[in-house]
């Protein structure tokens, strides 16, 4: 099988884990094309709990998606899901 698509999510509420966590890779789900491998909430209460649904190890969360792109995918190449509200916090280049 292929290399695993990388991905990193940016919000962890409702949105993405009411209704786009169940087609991301989670434990049972091994046909999965896609892993989530970073994390980040500006509640990273949040990030964490999606991280224990996931599978995914607690030091890929963080509280900065500048952060998150940069130690958890390094130079490689990633996958980065925006998943929050529209007209929620402000995200600043």
């Amino acid at each position: 099988m292929a290399e695993k698509i990388k991905i990193g999510v940016v919000g962890c509420g409702g949105i993405f884990n009411g209704a786009h966590i169940w087609a991301y890779d989670r434990p049972e789900n091994e046909n999965s094309k896609a892993k989530v491998v970073a994390l980040c909430d500006i509640k990273i209460e949040k990030a964490y709990a999606t991280a224990e649904k996931l599978g995914v190890d607690k030091s890929h969360c963080y509280e900065d998606f500048k952060e998150m792109i940069e130690k958890a995918f390094g130079e490689g190449s990633c996958c980065v899901l925006n998943v929050r509200p529209v007209g929620g916090y402000e995200i600043k280049y």
